[in-house]
């Protein structure tokens, strides 16, 4: 392991250890990997052929792994918390679909850059790498991917410990929305939210809202360099990806909803092990 932190850096600040030695990391993949089996064996329950169905399977996994390792972003102080959210993604996979992984993968990215949960600013080529993620996003989904990702962008150039540098990303994610925005021919909504998702993103915000204010005290270190999180740095993280999937959900309808679910799983079980850890005193 030790030889995995002197290697990682050099070429990525935000790709995260996976200690093979901690149970909790252990418990994900197997979570994951029985996952991927259960859902290859639903589909083809349901008369899907074997690779169709091993592809679904593989996804189901990596969706369950999303929303522990995106769990772990908004709520780096509890390993624990990470796993409440699971238990809702996976009763809304069968019942719901499949999330889309690329804009989770996006948000994971762009809240690690946000966060420095590895205790690294961002390389350029990992700022390249969101901008490249954004656009590619911006042009398969909509503008809002390039709008968020120069906000993203832009609070990394003076949250504590700063790069200014980020704002050269932060205008060239700017205008790979504009340009999204010509393209798309304009600002409207392009599905319906009903009225149980509205409701159900309601309930998740004003339960997450203890997580965030709780946030302010942080005494998890980073991966590499062992320092403490900064507060606001971690809040920015919890905030963003929020008004993130507050947005695709208004702009893309329940379908937008739905393709962030492993994320709203996320704000979820976070909330309840809060919940949970302030009522028996842990």
């Amino acid at each position: 392991m030790d030889y995995y932190r002197k290697i990682i850096p050099k070429f990525t600040a935000i790709g995260r250890l996976l200690d093979f030695e901690d149970t909790t990391n252990r418990l994900i993949l197997a979570i994951s990997f029985l996952t991927s089996l259960l859902g290859f064996g639903w589909e083809l329950i349901l008369g899907k052929g074997f690779f169709p169905s091993a592809i679904w399977g593989i996804e189901a996994g990596i969706a369950i792994f999303f929303t522990w390792g995106l769990a772990r972003e908004i709520d780096p102080e509890h390993s624990l918390s990470a796993f409440p959210g699971i238990v809702l993604t996976l009763l809304g996979l069968p019942i719901l679909g499949l999330p889309d992984l690329i804009i989770l993968l996006w948000m994971l990215i762009v809240a690690r850059m946000l966060n420095r949960t590895t205790g690294l600013p961002a390389k350029v080529t990992d700022s390249l790498a969101i901008v490249l993620l954004s656009g590619y996003l911006v042009w398969q989904a909509n503008w809002l991917f390039g709008l968020i990702a120069a906000v993203a962008f832009f609070l990394d150039s003076f949250l504590p410990n700063p790069r200014r540098r980020q704002i050269l990303f932060a205008v060239i994610a700017l205008l790979a929305s504009l340009v999204g925005i010509v393209l798309s021919g304009g600002f409207s909504p392009v599905g319906n939210l009903r009225i149980y998702s509205l409701l159900a993103m309601l309930v998740i915000t004003l339960l997450f809202i203890p997580v965030v204010i709780r946030a302010r005290q942080q005494h998890a270190s980073a991966d590499f360099t062992q320092e403490t999180l900064y507060p606001s740095r971690v809040q920015a993280a919890q905030i963003l990806t929020l008004a993130t999937c507050w947005l695709l959900a208004i702009w893309g309808g329940d379908a937008g909803f739905v393709s962030v679910l492993p994320m709203w799983s996320a704000y979820l079980g976070t909330s309840v092990y809060g919940l949970g850890a302030q009522l028996f005193n842990r």
